[in-house]
C-alpha cells in the first residue's frame, strides 16, 4: 500500500505491505527542503521519484493501492506523471487509487 499523505506545510509518503508493516517512509522535510520548499511541486516530485526507485527494487510482484489524502488538483496530476506512469510501464498491478478530502478547519467557519 502506498499512501501519499499531503498537509498545509509538507508530503509523506508511507509504504507498508499488506500485512500493514512499515516498509519505507520518507517526508520533504527528510529530502532536506525547509520551510515554504517543502510545499513546492519540486520536493512532491522528487519524493515520488524516491517511492518510484524504491517500488522498484523491491523483489516480489508489485501489486500497489494508492491513498491520497488532502490533495488538490494540481498535486494529484503531479502524483499521476510522477508515480504511476513509471510503475504502470513496469507492468506493475494497480489494484486501488483512494482520495481522501479531509483537511480539519478547527470547528465552523464564519460567512464572510
Amino acid at each position: 500500500m502506498v499512501h501519499i499523505k499531503v498537509c498545509r506545510g509538507n508530503f509523506f509518503l508511507i509504504i507498508s505491505n499488506k500485512e500493514g508493516s512499515l516498509l519505507f517512509t520518507k517526508s520533504c522535510g527528510d529530502l532536506g527542503y525547509k520551510n515554504v520548499a517543502k510545499r513546492s511541486n519540486e520536493a512532491l516530485s522528487t519524493l515520488l521519484v524516491l517511492g518510484v526507485k524504491y517500488l522498484l527494487s523491491a523483489k516480489d510482484d508489485i501489486r500497489f493501492f494508492i491513498r491520497t489524502e488532502g490533495v488538490k488538483k494540481t498535486h494529484l496530476t503531479q502524483i499521476r506523471k510522477r508515480l504511476l506512469k513509471p510503475l504502470l510501464k513496469q507492468k506493475c498491478e494497480l489494484i486501488g487509487f483512494k482520495i481522501y478530502n479531509k483537511i480539519a478547519h478547527n470547528g465552523c467557519r464564519r460567512l464572510k
